[in-house]
Order: structure tokens, then sequence, then C-alpha cells
């Protein structure tokens, strides 16, 4: 029996997928499923640091933005949307919150909610692969 090389197809064939979360009626978010690669990246770039302190802080700052990194598009994130992640007064904002990396941030920042939904959501292999399938049997 031939060995296969598991490693060297999963190099070559990596895919990029995506899904998109409805986390209110009428408020989607579209993610990317980030893989356990990206995942020791981040706790990689930390081990160095040896005050636990600065480590702790460095370690949450990376994952903030490894956060935001998976977060690749939104919709319908009305003021009463954003209001029920965050707290803050809904009539200084805008129609619908804009899509941004800054915007990204600070709701990772502010919303516990919102962290959690993304950790929940960013790394279930199955919904991504149900979703991709969904969309080619539409096709």
């Amino acid at each position: 029996m031939s060995e296969f090389d598991l490693a060297g197809y999963v190099a070559a064939s990596k895919q990029d997928l995506t899904r998109t979360v409805e986390i209110r009626p009428g408020a989607e978010i579209t993610i990317r499923y980030l893989s356990r690669e990206e995942w020791r990246r981040v706790t990689r770039s930390v081990e160095k640091i040896r005050n636990p302190a600065a480590r702790d802080a460095a370690l949450e700052g990376r994952l903030r933005d490894l956060l935001a990194s998976a977060v690749v598009g939104w919709r319908g994130l009305s003021p009463q949307v954003v209001a029920e992640l965050i707290p803050v007064d809904p009539g200084g904002l805008p129609a619908e919150l804009p899509f941004s990396r800054e915007n990204v941030r600070e709701l990772l920042e502010h919303s516990v909610e919102f962290s959690t939904l993304l950790l929940d959501e960013i790394t279930n292999l199955a919904a991504f692969r149900a979703s991709a399938l969904e969309a080619e049997q539409k096709n």
C-alpha cells in the first residue's frame, strides 16, 4: 500500500471557506473559517514575552486582531442591533453601521456577545461545509 502525503495535499488544496450568519433578524455577518495554523501563529507570537501581564495583553490584542480578520463583511447592523451588542445610545448611530476593520474591532472590544458568536462560528468547519454544499446545490 502506498503512502499518501496528507500534509502535502492539505497545503496544496486549502480552501477559503466563508459563510453568512444571521446575528439578529435582518442583520448578517459574513465570516471566514480560521485554520488551526492561524490560531497557532497567535500563540507562538507571544511565547517569548516573559512578563505575564504583558503576555496576556499582547495575546488579547492579537486574538482580537485574528477574530477581526475573520469578519469579511456585514449588512443590516442597524442602530438597534448595535445597541443590543454594545451599550450605546442608538440615536447617534448611522442608519446602518458601515463595515470596516475599526468597527469590527470596536464591536469585539465592547461586546462579549459578538466576540463569543465569532468564536463559536469561525471554528465550526461543519457549518462552513454545509454552507458551501448548500450554495453549490443552488447553482
